[in-house]
C-alpha cells in the first residue's frame, strides 16, 4: 500500500511544477511565429531549391524561440511557384539544417508575426537583432 505521505509529496511536486509552467507561459507570453523558408532561413536562387543553403545564424535564433516555448511555423509556396511536389525536399532540408518547428503550413495563416520574403518585415526581423 502507498503511504499517504508519499502521495502528498507527489501531489505537491506536481502542483508546484504545473504552476511554474503556467507562470513561465504567462511571463514569457508565448507567441506564434511564421517564417518563410526561401531567402528567409536559406539562400535560394529562383526555384533552384535543391541548391538552397541555410542561414545558420537565423535558424539558431528561430530554434531558440522554439526552445523558449514559442510556436514556430514554416510556410512555403514552393509548390505554387513550380507546380511540382516539393514536400519531400522541404522536410529533408529542414531536418538537415536542424530546424526546430511546430508545423509547416501551406494554407491560410494565423500568426502574431509573419517573417517572409514577400513582406517588408522579412529581412528586417533579423536586422533588428543585429545579424
Amino acid at each position: 500500500m502507498i503511504n499517504i505521505h508519499i502521495l502528498i509529496v507527489i501531489y505537491d511536486f506536481l502542483n508546484t511544477s504545473i504552476m511554474l509552467i503556467f507562470k513561465k507561459m504567462i511571463l514569457i507570453h508565448i507567441m506564434i511565429y511564421y517564417f518563410g523558408i526561401d531567402n528567409i532561413i536559406c539562400k535560394t536562387n529562383g526555384t533552384d531549391y535543391e541548391k538552397s543553403s541555410p542561414y545558420e545564424d537565423r535558424i539558431e535564433i528561430i530554434n531558440k524561440l522554439f526552445d523558449d516555448g514559442h510556436t514556430i511555423c514554416y510556410n512555403s509556396d514552393r509548390e505554387q511557384k513550380t507546380g511540382q511536389n516539393q514536400t519531400i525536399l522541404l522536410y529533408k532540408q529542414l531536418k538537415d539544417w536542424k530546424c526546430k518547428y511546430t508545423t509547416i503550413k501551406l494554407d491560410i495563416l494565423h500568426y502574431d508575426y509573419l517573417i517572409d520574403n514577400n513582406t517588408h518585415t522579412g529581412n528586417n526581423f533579423f536586422t533588428r537583432l543585429n545579424i
